[in-house]
């Protein structure tokens, strides 16, 4: 029996504690949100795939994420599609990012519980839009259960700060470096394929 077919392995896997890797990422089925960053595009097939659970780690706050929203929030707006900022550290500048207030709902102050069960809420309930969520480190009972709950093609972001590379059961683990104004992508977790370190780009506003 090959090894990895064993039970325990295979818990392991499904919880998101066990990485398998392979040379290529391998392409799926769903539409994919370009994260504004051509070589990070690259790496992950074209951009961060709707359906899943993906977690960005940042070194401060609005700090990258505002580029990596702009296309899977101009499709959201387009489509007509929901979308929700929960907890974000300051009140999204609609007209500035070019959007309309259409369709969006901030929810702001919410402690660890409250946020879980309101985002559990909408997983439950919506199979499209842009679900936005800021915490400094989410527990990794939360992960999983969202990621249980999620079907569809509803894209669900997770902005955290920098931390270590304990597992969790996101579909793909990102990490933003920036020095002195150089910005720089490190992929921790991408299905199918290997990590990857030092994606090198050019600090971009909105």
């Amino acid at each position: 029996m090959n090894s990895l077919q064993h039970p325990a392995l295979q818990t392991m896997l499904q919880r998101g504690q066990l990485f398998r890797g392979q040379q290529h990422i391998v392409e799926t089925n769903h539409q994919r949100a370009s994260t504004g960053y051509s070589k990070l595009d690259q790496v992950l097939a074209g951009g961060l795939p709707y359906g899943q659970l993906h977690e960005v780690q940042l070194p401060g706050l609005f700090c990258g994420e505002t580029a990596l929203l702009r296309a899977p929030l101009q499709s959201a707006e387009r489509a007509n599609h929901p979308v929700f900022w929960f907890n974000p550290p300051a009140q999204p500048h609609m007209s500035g990012m070019g959007l309309s207030h259409a369709r969006h709902t901030l929810l702001q102050g919410l402690e660890d519980d409250e946020l879980t069960w309101a985002v559990s809420q909408v997983v439950s309930e919506l199979s499209t839009g842009v679900v936005c969520i800021w915490h400094p480190n989410l527990p990794a009972q939360a992960v999983r259960q969202w990621q249980r709950r999620l079907h569809g093609e509803l894209l669900l972001l997770v902005f955290t700060r920098h931390m270590n590379n304990e597992a969790r059961a996101y579909h793909s683990r990102l990490r933003l470096q920036l020095e002195q104004g150089q910005l720089s992508w490190d992929v921790l977790k991408r299905p199918g394929g290997w990590p990857v370190h030092g994606l090198g780009e050019r600090l971009q506003a909105w």
